[in-house]
Formats: C-alpha cells, structure tokens, sequence
C-alpha cells in the first residue's frame, strides 16, 4: 500500500512540472487570443488562485499547513518568496 502512494505522489508531482512547463505557452496562446498579454496572465492567475481556494475549502489538511505557516513565527518577509 505504501508503495503505490508513493507511485501516485510521483506521478502527481511529473504532471505538476508538465503543466507547470506549458504554462508560459498557455500564457502566451490566451494572451494572443485575447488580444491583450496582460489580461491573459491575469486570467491565468485567477483560474491557479481559484483551484487553491476550493483546495482549502474541500481539504482539511491544506487548513491545517496554513495554520502551521501562520503559527511558524516567520518573519513577514519570508513570505515574499512566493512572488517569484
């Protein structure tokens, strides 16, 4: 039982860095099609920001590393590294 958990967490992880590596392309076809680049990664970023909301609606274990992050005690700069 192990070992296929680990078999699904690699096979989540492989199709995470592919979607993540066509991104720029899907960026790229939706800034095209809508005419503005701009307005193409912003409905991009709402559509990532949506699924990470439900994520913590449906999930308590997302709620639970969210409450951890909080009660961390990091510095309020460190979070700036989700900018990058």
């Amino acid at each position: 039982m192990r070992a296929s958990r680990a078999a699904v967490a690699l096979a989540v992880v492989g199709l995470a860095g592919a979607a993540s590596a066509g991104q720029a392309a899907i960026n790229a076809e939706l800034g095209q099609r809508a005419g503005n680049a701009t307005l193409g990664g912003v409905v991009n970023n709402l559509g990532g920001s949506l699924v990470v909301l439900v994520g913590l609606l449906v999930l308590p274990s997302m709620r639970t590393g969210l409450v951890a992050l909080r009660r961390s005690g990091l510095p309020w700069w460190s979070y700036l590294g989700g900018l990058g």
